[in-house]
């Protein structure tokens, strides 16, 4: 899947925007559908997985004694972005 964002999708597609342009701003998209009349509809489905990770490390020592610890920490983000765009009979 092409890479894209929210503001990307907004001042890029508009109503009128072809087919091929839509294909050329967001890439193939993930799920193609037809309705009733045989119009297509495009789903574009983005997960992006944000991640930061910790580290803290604290060491102490007498003559004949010594002492270390780590704590590690991760926390990760996930992200999504679905975008469907309806094409008319004229695509």
């Amino acid at each position: 899947l092409s890479t894209f964002s929210l503001g990307q999708v907004q001042s890029s597609i508009h109503k009128g925007t072809s087919q091929e342009q839509v294909l050329s701003t967001l890439g193939a998209p993930n799920i193609v559908t037809n309705d009733d009349h045989g119009n297509e509809t495009w789903v574009y489905d983005k997960i992006s997985t944000e991640g930061a990770r910790a580290s803290s490390e604290g060491g102490g020592s007498l003559i004949l004694f010594g002492a270390f610890s780590r704590a590690n920490a991760y926390e990760a983000t996930q992200k999504t972005l679905t975008v469907m765009i309806k094409f008319d009979n004229r695509k």
